[in-house]
């Protein structure tokens, strides 16, 4: 749940930060934190084992899918805090890993199995489905298999999916083009583009401050 002062300060100013709204009632953010940095990759140490933390001015979110977007399963708890990611075995060294593979004794199921792959976690603000990190085939996203947005078609139906690169949950306003632009922003993109023939700023996410990228 969120107080009116976090819905105030998200509505007045920040919004464009916020990809999607998870089923947790947790905003997830777009990938990137201030100064255009892979907020995954520079901000583990400050989140939770939920992978998320709260913004300066106190509004709660994540920054990509992690085990606590569903209830009663992975690391969900109703009633205690979860540890910092930085104090927990395995939490910073592989975040996709660790989201997958991690809950809580208490819990009986993983958050993300093969055989819930498309149990929607979240919605995006432009109306698309956000699942999880696998696929109907039971392997993982790949960077073959979604878009620079992050989305790709499942039964005809274009959702935004949860991969372990950027930009992790949401990257633009999809269906955009393949995944081979590489974000200068991140060490964790799928592609390796260089010589390309044109440079494309995308807006992740309606960000104020865009991601440069560059498509073959």
């Amino acid at each position: 749940m969120h107080s009116g002062s976090d819905y105030d300060m998200v509505s007045s100013g920040n919004m464009e930060t916020v990809a999607a709204l998870g089923l947790s009632g947790g905003y997830i953010y777009n990938a990137l934190a201030l100064g255009n940095a892979d907020a995954v990759e520079t901000e583990a140490d400050t989140m939770d084992t939920c992978l998320s933390h709260p913004s300066p001015f106190g509004g709660f979110h994540y920054h990509m899918w992690g085990p606590c977007l569903k209830s009663g399963m992975g690391f969900h708890d109703d009633s205690a805090a979860p540890d910092l990611c930085r104090d927990t075995d395995g939490c910073t060294d592989d975040i996709g890993t660790f989201a997958i593979e991690s809950k809580l004794s208490s819990n009986s199921e993983y958050t993300f199995t093969a055989a819930n792959w498309d149990d929607p976690i979240g919605l995006a603000r432009d109306g698309h489905v956000v699942i999880g990190p696998y696929k109907s085939d039971g392997d993982n996203w790949g960077c073959d298999d979604r878009d620079a947005c992050n989305g790709a078609f499942v039964d005809g139906s274009y959702v935004y999916v949860g991969s372990s690169t950027f930009p992790y949950v949401v990257g633009c306003w999809g269906p955009g083009p393949d995944a081979s632009w590489a974000p200068t922003c991140s060490s964790s993109g799928c592609g390796t583009a260089t010589g390309a023939l044109q440079s494309v700023v995308y807006s992740v996410a309606t960000l104020a401050a865009a991601v440069s990228v560059s498509l073959y």
